[in-house]
């Protein structure tokens, strides 16, 4: 069986609160594959890491789907398991194969 190399993009922007000029946060938008529950750990150190800015991050889990039923509540559940992760983000599911996880501290707007 031959797995995909795990894919880590990252995309970096400044957002600037236009009420105040010393209000500067980074903004990180990743990417990432999620192959088997082993990565979970680090995928939750990777989140809870940066204090000072926004991680949004994008999940494709379509590998370990196709290998286990059960496995979006199990990595949602996995996720979730974490208090900091719980307390400071949303989990949104993007389709069968992907997540969306968006800090409380980003607006989100439905369209």
């Amino acid at each position: 069986m031959v797995m995909e190399p795990v894919i880590e993009n990252i995309i970096e922007c400044q957002i600037v609160d236009l009420g105040s000029a010393y209000s500067q946060q980074q903004v990180y938008i990743k990417t990432i594959s999620i192959h088997d529950y082993s990565q979970l750990q680090d995928l939750k150190q990777n989140l809870l890491e940066r204090r000072d800015s926004i991680t949004i991050l994008i999940a494709k889990i379509t590998q370990i789907v196709s290998k286990d039923a059960e496995a979006v509540s199990k990595v949602v559940n996995g996720l979730y398991d974490c208090v900091g992760i719980r307390k400071n983000y949303t989990l949104f599911r993007l389709g069968q194969d992907r997540l969306l996880l968006i800090p409380n501290n980003a607006k989100t707007q439905q369209i």
